[in-house]
C-alpha cells in the first residue's frame, strides 16, 4: 500500500499535478472526502473542550468550543455568526499565553450559533471549513507541525502522535493558566481512508 501510495505522488509530480502548500489536504486527500458521509465514517467517544480566550483590553473573555485542542497554536481568529454584539465592538481576543499572538473576532456565516459558545476558533491550516474562513477574511494559514511531524517553533517538541499527546499537552497549559472553561466526553464522527475490516 505504501509503494502504492509513493508511485502515484511521484506520477502526480512528473505531471505538475501537485506541489507542496499550506493548506489541510492534497488532491488525493480530497478525493477522499466522500468518506466523510459514508458507511466509513464512525462515531466514536471523544472529548469537547471550552476554552477561554481573554480580550486584549481586560474587558473580559471569550469562550470558544473545540474537539482540537492542540490546533489552537495555529488559531488565526475567533469567529462569530454575524450580528453578534462582540463582532460589532471590534476588539480583539488575545490567543492565550501560550502564543502570545492577539488575534481578531471576526464575523462569518459558517457559526453555528446555536452550537456550543456560539464561537469557534478558525486554524485555517488544519480544517476544511476553516480554510474557506480564512479565504474569505484573507487570514494567515499557521501550520503547527513541521514536516518532521513535530510541533512547531511556538511551542515545544511533541513527536508524531500529535493529535493525542499534543492535545494533551495543551490541555494541561490551558489548566494551569486557568483558561480552560470545561472538558466534556463527546461522540465525534471520525472518517476513515478505507473500509472497516
Amino acid at each position: 500500500m505504501s509503494r502504492a501510495v509513493i508511485e502515484v505522488f511521484v506520477r502526480l509530480h512528473e505531471q505538475g499535478l501537485i506541489y507542496r502548500g499550506k493548506r489541510s489536504s492534497t488532491g488525493i486527500r480530497c478525493s477522499a472526502r466522500p468518506y466523510r458521509t459514508s458507511k466509513w465514517t464512525r462515531e466514536e467517544e471523544g472529548k469537547i473542550w471550552e476554552i477561554r480566550y481573554p480580550l486584549e483590553d481586560a474587558s473580559g473573555s471569550v469562550v470558544v468550543v473545540t474537539t482540537r485542542p492542540e490546533t489552537m497554536l495555529g488559531d488565526v481568529a475567533v469567529a462569530v455568526n454575524r450580528g453578534t454584539a462582540l463582532h460589532e465592538a471590534r476588539r480583539q481576543a488575545r490567543a492565550t499565553a501560550l502564543t502570545g499572538r492577539t488575534i481578531p473576532v471576526i464575523a462569518d456565516d459558517y457559526v453555528d450559533p446555536e452550537f456550543g459558545t456560539g464561537c469557534v476558533k478558525i486554524t485555517p491550516a488544519h480544517d476544511f471549513n476553516d480554510y474557506a474562513v480564512g479565504q474569505r477574511h484573507k487570514l494567515p494559514q499557521i501550520s503547527v507541525m513541521t514536516l518532521e511531524a513535530r510541533m512547531n517553533e511556538t511551542r515545544r517538541t511533541l513527536i508524531v502522535a500529535w493529535t493525542v499527546r499534543g492535545a494533551q499537552a495543551i490541555v494541561a497549559d490551558l489548566k494551569s493558566q486557568n483558561l480552560l472553561v470545561s472538558e466534556k466526553p463527546y461522540k465525534l464522527r471520525v472518517p476513515r481512508s478505507a473500509a472497516p475490516m
